[in-house]
């Protein structure tokens, strides 16, 4: 069986479609498209992809509740 030359590809494009959180990957070291530590650094989506980035914002915005949260380091507390 030949693995397709888009392999890391199709990992992003179906991570970026996921709903929920990937907690786990399991990737061969050696791939044709990308290494499995480079596709785990880019699926860390960091920095964000600017279209996620732009819907999680507008999604935030439109929401009515607008509190500081908890999820964040403030240093000056």
């Amino acid at each position: 069986m030949k693995c397709s030359r888009s392999v890391a590809t199709k990992a992003i494009r179906l991570e970026a479609n996921f709903p929920r959180t990937i907690h786990l990957l399991l990737s061969d070291i050696m791939m044709p498209d990308m290494s499995g530590p480079d596709l785990a650094c880019v699926l860390k989506q960091k920095p964000f992809l600017p279209t996620v980035l732009l819907g999680r914002v507008t999604d935030i915005l439109r929401t009515e509740v607008r509190d500081q949260g908890t999820d964040h380091f403030d240093l000056r507390k």
